[in-house]
């Protein structure tokens, strides 16, 4: 676990869309930040 980092896995799955674009244009950046960055 990473730094107490729970990921909600249904969340995450509602959310993929919106993941996969973020990432599209944060390619460099890390996907456990990516996540964190998207669920604020």
């Amino acid at each position: 676990m990473r730094n107490g980092l729970v990921v909600d896995t249904e969340a995450l799955d509602r959310n993929s869309n919106k993941l996969s674009r973020f990432c599209e244009y944060n390619r460099e950046m890390p996907l456990l930040d990516a996540v964190e960055a998207i669920a604020k």
